[in-house]
């Protein structure tokens, strides 16, 4: 055996067996909170794939039970990845949303479980041969082995569409976030070389790269044991700048005030059939979310709340300067395209049906 071939094995039970230690000190140590026990589901899975990786060639069951393994612990981690992103990013929006994308994981993995097995029921293809140890597999576990490595990707991409807050809270201008991103974006270049080997069958390549991202994720190891503080100063920073981002400040608030009264007093553009929030925001010059911001902070209300008001005042203007006017010719005039709407939206805000609203008004 070559020296980096020997110094490889070395690195992969070496840090196999560091990472399993450093999972389970997370997950049976005295301070046990939830993000303690994803980070130890999450290291505790590496260390067991690295170390079954370092052991296959002294081991007989890897070629009929390697798939299974992995696929299991690989579903394992990525769950834990999963919830360490949205315990970072404020929690879920809502907690339906775990217990689904949970399901469609398990799901995914269980047919994952299955497809090796099909190997055993029909024709058998050409072997391939694996870089992590240079043994032959069948062709359908080979690709079940490919198609796991879809799951953490997925689900770190879910963890942030589903996540209370966004991208776009991350202070960037932090000098604490900025190091976070630099050492995670660390591992991009190291996973691209991975499957750069993979793709050309270079070993040694493969070897080099999967080397250095052992490294890296002991050094991630090592960085959360001796300041696990850190994550928490995280979020507190990202929440902060979230809170920043949904408030209203005065200077603004007056800006969309004065924009929002000219489109309300001059174009009347409430009387539009089909306004929303969207096409609103875009007349006004301001992102629709901010537009909600505003109108809940500022005016203690909604969008839908705020629009049937200003129509149903629009008609009660109306029906009192001409008394002779049809009734649903001014709900029409007034933006409704329903008369149900417009029937439930004035009797909700008048406590009467328009009819006995223009008798009250004749009287």
């Amino acid at each position: 055996m070559s020296p980096f071939n020997l110094f490889y094995d070395f690195l992969r039970a070496g840090t196999g067996w560091a990472l399993v230690i450093g999972g389970l000190s997370y997950l049976i140590g005295p301070r046990r909170d939830a993000l303690r026990l994803y980070l130890g589901v999450l290291f505790l899975c590496l260390g067991v794939l690295f170390s079954l990786s370092a052991l296959s060639p002294l081991t007989d069951f890897q070629r009929d039970l390697d798939a299974f393994i992995q696929i299991g612990l690989v579903f394992a981690l990525s769950m834990a990845f999963y919830r360490i992103i949205l315990t970072l990013m404020g929690g879920p929006r809502r907690e339906g949303l775990t217990r689904i994308t949970l399901a469609a994981a398990l799901a995914w993995s269980v047919l994952l479980l299955a497809v090796p097995l099909l190997d055993y029921v029909l024709p058998q293809g050409p072997h391939e041969v694996t870089l992590e140890d240079n043994r032959p597999i069948p062709p359908l576990h080979g690709i079940a082995l490919a198609l796991q490595y879809l799951l953490p990707v997925t689900l770190v991409a879910a963890s942030f569409a589903q996540s209370r807050w966004k991208i776009s809270d991350i202070p960037l201008k932090s000098p604490k976030v900025r190091h976070a991103i630099l050492f995670g974006s660390a591992a991009v270049p190291l996973l691209l070389l991975i499957a750069a080997a993979s793709v050309r069958g270079s070993v040694t390549l493969y070897r080099a790269a999967h080397g250095a991202l052992e490294l890296y994720l002991t050094a991630m190891y090592l960085a959360f044991a001796r300041q696990p503080e850190e994550f928490f100063i995280l979020r507190e920073e990202i929440a902060g700048e979230h809170g920043r981002r949904v408030v209203i400040e005065e200077a603004e608030s007056a800006e969309i005030r004065e924009r929002l009264d000219r489109l309300v007093s001059g174009e009347k553009v409430y009387t539009r059939c089909g306004l929303t929030l969207e096409s609103l925001a875009e007349r006004l010059g301001v992102p629709p979310y901010r537009l909600s911001r505003y109108l809940a902070q500022r005016l203690s209300t909604t969008f839908p709340a705020w629009l049937n008001g200003l129509r149903v005042e629009y008609v009660r203007r109306e029906l009192e300067a001409n008394p002779g006017r049809p009734i649903l010719e001014v709900a029409f005039e007034a933006g409704y395209q329903s008369k149900t709407a417009f029937n439930k939206q004035f009797l909700q805000r008048t406590g009467m049906t328009p009819s006995e609203y223009r008798k009250k008004s004749k009287t």
